[in-house]
């Protein structure tokens, strides 16, 4: 603030003196405050005040923003900014009028945007896989350098329990276990996956020997055996399953992917049944032991095999 004065004399050696009074009010002296960085995706709010305390109405520039009048803003005081550019720095400025009507200069804030991570489990993002009963299943989260599970482990693999019962025979609406994890990269920006996790049942599984049912035969006897999926309680009723014959002494098995197999063990053998669930890839094995009692071992004890007509021959039997 200044005052002027001014004196006048005239011919007569009379003055008069005279002043003026010249207020000036400072400019606004803005500054801006908030982050200056930010994962893509989420929001910075921005404050702006004047030195001065005055009261002022701001006008922005710059990237995608609104008032934050969640925040008690008035006049444009505090806004919320969305910066995406991941190269360079998003400048935000500010110009203002005070209550006086002088417009301060404009300041400019810079934020710089960084891409959140790509969060996977498995390899998959927000996936479902299967198991079955009485497994467990590792999880691998990747796409980060540090990582949180909702077990609360703070590493990248983690291995769900093992369960003893189909998820079809949870109460509710619950079908599935849900695992998720929170993924960071170096500028701390998250990203969340999550994976939910059927349990099946195993298919029911049976052998039945056909004919008599004898399990003790002959060497080489024909041996029906007779494989059957039952349904399991909680399942779709009539789920396609698949048969697979093996035994443990490699004598070849006909047809080994049908439902039922003839075989003609030469020795004691143990054949295996393998039933899968075509659906959900889960699979039983049954066993059933064929005894097999050996032939006798007959021949002829050594004779004369050429003799004159009506001579007397003698044949004797070894075994």
């Amino acid at each position: 603030t200044t005052t002027y004065s001014v004196t006048m004399t005239n011919q007569n050696g009379c003055y008069e003196t005279v002043e003026y009074t010249v207020t000036v009010n400072p400019l606004p002296k803005l500054k801006i405050t908030g982050n200056t960085q930010v994962c893509v995706g989420d929001s910075v709010l921005l404050s702006v005040a004047d030195a001065n305390g005055n009261t002022n109405k701001y006008s922005w520039t710059g990237g995608t923003w609104k008032e934050a009048i969640d925040q008690g803003s008035v006049d444009n005081s505090k806004v919320w900014v969305y910066p995406t550019d991941i190269v360079n720095p998003t400048a935000y400025c500010v110009t203002s009028v005070d209550n006086n009507g002088c417009n301060g200069p404009q300041v400019c804030h810079e934020i710089l945007a960084y891409s959140k991570p790509i969060a996977m489990i498995n390899g998959k993002q927000m996936a479902t896989d299967t198991i079955c009963v009485g497994e467990s299943l590792t999880l691998t989260a990747s796409g980060g350098t540090k990582y949180k599970w909702s077990t609360n482990a703070e590493s990248a693999q983690i291995t769900t329990p093992v369960y003893n019962a189909p998820t079809s025979t949870l109460a509710g609406q619950q079908q599935a276990y849900v695992f998720w994890v929170d993924v960071y990269n170096e500028a701390n920006c998250v990203e969340r996956d999550s994976i939910w996790i059927k349990v099946a049942a195993k298919p029911q599984a049976s052998i039945t020997v056909g004919g008599t049912g004898a399990t003790t035969v002959c060497e080489n006897d024909a041996v029906v055996l007779q494989g059957s999926a039952g349904v399991v309680a909680n399942t779709p009723a009539g789920a396609h399953h698949s048969y697979m014959w093996t035994n443990n002494t490699g004598e070849p098995i006909a047809n080994p992917n049908q439902k039922e197999v003839t075989v003609n063990p030469t020795q004691t053998t143990t054949y295996y049944l393998t039933v899968t669930d075509n659906e959900t890839g889960c699979e039983r094995t049954v066993q059933q032991i064929i005894n097999v009692n050996p032939l006798p071992k007959v021949s002829f004890a050594p004779a004369e095999t050429v003799i004159c007509e009506f001579d007397e021959f003698h044949l004797s039997i070894v075994g």
